[in-house]
């Protein structure tokens, strides 16, 4: 639910108010803040006769996280639990015997050393005379490295699996070919950086990508969830590949995206006709890679692209697309063609929203209409246009409840307005 928009979460709210038969609804989220419109119905229903359970999901405890690292190392955690007792047995064994005084301690604590865990220490030295290091830490390998991942990830399941895959790209964690096993060293990775949320150690791995991959991400964290493979490709092309050879977009996008989907970050729609992202702080991560201050002009060019350069037989499948590219980069348009373009695609977008009951979509759009009208030509020259979008965004927000939006922008119809119906229609929303 924590990707629900306000018209869906409208739409539930009327199914859960309405629902005549015993129903039983189950949502599901992740954290979100305080304000999300999800949050606000569950407060709102409290007040009627809905009775609610909620059930925290909380972090993954020491001993899940244990069986969870085991699982993506591929060790046998009973057999490490096993040798972990054994060597606290002999360890135990040896400090008894110390206390009694046996002159021979040193030699019994340093062979059960050397025997616990069924791991034995090279002592052969290199050709400098130092010994070799010691990546397999023997003595409690694999507890130790469960109290880094906890410490670092807090149980977060996703995060975990990020570290692991993080410490494997570093070096931290490798394959030893000859023991079949991973193998690490644990002080390394207590002194490595650690990134203190997903989002950073998601981006650290996106730019340790090919520099086209890390633009397709960036697109895709643009458009939204999910993307199609032509619309991607297009882009690519016309962005950053204005030579490429293949002339096939869905093609150029399944190129430059494959380590992508390699990595764990992209996933193949159903249909295969298009890509997601395996989790929404991947999607953040990506679009953390473009600078705050280029967000705007990044969306716009996407926008006017596809505008420009869309098929017409798909331009209405990708409608919500460009129409979403332009609004979030819409303060920059200033050339007065350009603006009576995008005036016209918010109002179309407006009311298509509209007559799906998606009013707050619908009012975003047309607010950003009336953004672009400017001046006294705007209004002689449109004058349908300019009044359509006051007019019904002055409806719209009546429907969401926003009045003195309603009353702003009904004032301005009465005053600009030059025919009785549209004055009658303005006294009628009122």
């Amino acid at each position: 639910m924590h990707w629900a928009d306000p018209s869906s979460l409208e739409l539930i709210r009327t199914l859960i108010l309405g629902a005549k038969n015993p129903f039983t609804f189950l949502f599901t989220y992740r954290p979100v803040q305080p304000s999300h419109p999800f949050l606000q119905m569950i407060q709102d229903l409290q007040h009627t006769h809905i009775s609610k359970t909620e059930i925290q999901l909380r972090n993954l405890r020491e001993e899940s996280v244990r069986e969870l690292v085991a699982n993506l190392l591929n060790i046998d955690s009973r057999k490490e639990r096993l040798l972990e007792r054994e060597f606290r047995n002999e360890m135990k064994e040896c400090e008894e015997v110390k206390d009694m005084g046996v002159g021979k301690e040193k030699s019994i604590i340093k062979a059960s050393c050397n025997c616990c865990m069924g791991s034995r220490r090279n002592k052969s030295k290199s050709k400098e005379g130092s010994e070799p290091e010691d990546l397999s830490h023997p003595c409690t390998s694999l507890q130790r490295l469960t109290s880094a991942v906890c410490s670092i990830t807090n149980g977060n399941p996703f995060f975990i699996r990020q570290q692991i895959i993080c410490w494997i790209d570093q070096g931290l964690l490798k394959l030893d070919v000859k023991q079949h096993r991973w193998v690490w060293d644990i002080e390394k990775i207590r002194k490595c950086t650690v990134l203190n949320d997903v989002v950073s150690m998601v981006s650290e791995k996106i730019r340790r990508l090919p520099e086209l991959t890390q633009h397709a991400l960036t697109i895709c964290a643009c458009i939204g969830s999910k993307i199609d493979l032509h619309i991607l490709g297009l882009l690519l092309r016309e962005i950053f590949l204005p030579q490429c050879d293949v002339d096939d977009n869905e093609i150029l996008a399944e190129r430059e995206i494959e380590c992508a989907i390699q990595e764990g970050l992209l996933v193949k729609s159903p249909d295969r006709t298009g890509v997601t992202f395996v989790h929404d702080s991947i999607q953040s991560a990506a679009y953390s890679l473009l600078d705050i201050d280029n967000q705007s002009s990044f969306h716009l060019q996407l926008g006017r692209l596809l505008q420009t350069k869309l098929f017409p037989c798909i331009y209405q499948q990708h409608f919500f697309t460009i129409a979403n590219q332009l609004a979030r980069g819409y303060k920059l348009i200033t050339e007065r063609e350009e603006r009576i373009d995008a005036m016209q695609i918010f109002l179309i977008a407006g009311e298509k929203s509209r007559a799906a009951s998606a009013f707050p979509e619908a009012q975003f759009f047309f607010a950003r209409g009336i953004f672009l009208i400017r001046d006294e030509v705007d209004w002689k020259d449109n004058y349908r246009m300019c009044v359509d979008c006051y007019s019904k965004a002055a409806e719209t927000a009546a429907l969401t409840g926003d009045y003195e939006k309603m009353d702003e922008w009904l004032n301005i119809v009465l005053l600009r307005s030059k025919e009785l119906d549209d004055q009658l229609r303005a006294y009628y929303i009122r």
